[in-house]
């Protein structure tokens, strides 16, 4: 057996252990670490139920000519609406760490405000809403609705959401 060393234990300084504490630093400064909360799914139940019952309301939207496609006839859907999302809301809000699907919620509820406030106005006008007026303000609300669901679904599978 030699004398040989197979380890060398050297004692950091006061120098090195500030090099290494400055490179640790800034080699964590780039790295922004965001918690997330379990997946959780009453939120992606609720987000496809809000988005399916959007979809039909636009489908059906599409399809009807003055006056059945005034305002007044689709109260009840814009009420439902609202506190579908209302209730999604309150339970995002509840849940630790879930910051970004609360802020998505956000979105979805103002997007569902302007979606509303176009009805209205087609209805103000005496009109429906036409294809080109439903189609891109579905394609937003169907946006947020993916993005919220893109981000519970990684969160089911333990994934950095992109």
């Amino acid at each position: 057996m030699g004398r040989g060393r197979d380890f060398e234990v050297v004692a950091m300084g006061p120098a090195r252990r500030l090099i290494v504490s400055i490179a640790l630093s800034l080699a964590l400064a780039g790295c922004a670490v965001t918690f997330l909360s379990k997946y959780d799914v009453g939120t992606d139940t609720m987000t496809s139920a809000l988005q399916r019952n959007a979809a039909i309301h636009a489908e059906a939207l599409g399809e009807q000519v003055a006056p059945a496609c005034f305002y007044s006839n689709y109260r009840d859907f814009y009420t439902q609406q609202h506190a579908d999302v209302g209730s999604l809301e309150l339970r995002v809000g509840a849940i630790p760490q879930n910051q970004p699907t609360i802020a998505q919620v956000a979105e979805l509820k103002h997007a569902l405000n302007i979606f509303e406030s176009l009805h209205k106005s087609a209805t103000a006008s005496g009109r429906c809403q036409s294809a080109a007026e439903l189609q891109p303000a579905m394609s937003g609300l169907n946006v947020i609705f993916g993005a919220i669901l893109k981000l519970e679904i990684a969160k089911q599978r333990g994934e950095k959401p992109a």
